[in-house]
């Protein structure tokens, strides 16, 4: 039920539906979007299903970026799975650290129209959420979006490096137009068997 509850969220997003609310960062897609059928070989989201699993993860949240002083915690996990007809990609996320209990929901899906990843993130501290576009190289998975941060203009990125089989890390920062780059956490994830 909580799985279909999630979807049935992304999907109002995907729609523009949802895209009313003062709290959703996502901008109303402006061209359908055309979800394919993964077929053996094919690039799309078949392409990234060695992601599925559960991996233990360790945070380093940098100080400076959402938080004042360097916060780790080894206390979290993220689970990917399969969403409907293995179209989608479903990510449940949660960590215990000193900033509280961190709860995070991701659908990921190749949008066949536009050629790209996309990576829809709702979670439990912003109340918001975030469309990203993605793109997939040999050994990375890189979404970003336009926004805003301390009201600088700039690019938030989520950079997914697959480090091996059973490895893999995620960057999150922030890429102002003017200034620094600002990095926000660093997770080191590890598969189960």
């Amino acid at each position: 039920m909580f799985t279909t509850l999630r979807l049935l969220g992304a999907v109002l997003v995907m729609t523009g539906a949802a895209c009313a609310g003062s709290n959703v960062v996502a901008a109303t897609p402006t061209a359908p979007t055309t979800i394919s059928e993964p077929k053996p070989g094919q690039s799309g989201i078949a392409a990234l299903s060695h992601i599925i699993g559960t991996w233990d993860c360790r945070e380093v949240f940098h100080a400076g970026g959402w938080t004042p002083k360097e916060i780790v915690s080894e206390n979290a996990r993220d689970v990917f799975s399969w969403g409907p007809g293995k179209k989608f990609i479903l990510a449940d996320y949660e960590s215990l650290s000193e900033l509280g209990l961190f709860e995070a929901h991701d659908v990921i899906f190749w949008d066949e129209a536009k050629q790209t990843y996309k990576f829809f993130f709702f979670d439990s501290f912003s109340g918001g959420v975030q469309e990203q576009d993605g793109v997939l190289t040999r050994d990375r998975l890189v979404f970003s979006h336009r926004m805003e941060m301390n009201g600088n203009p700039g690019t938030f990125v989520r950079d997914y490096r697959f480090e091996s089989p059973t490895t893999q890390s995620l960057e999150v920062e922030f890429r102002p137009d003017v200034g620094d780059v600002i990095r926000i956490a660093t997770i080191s994830k590890t598969k189960r068997p």
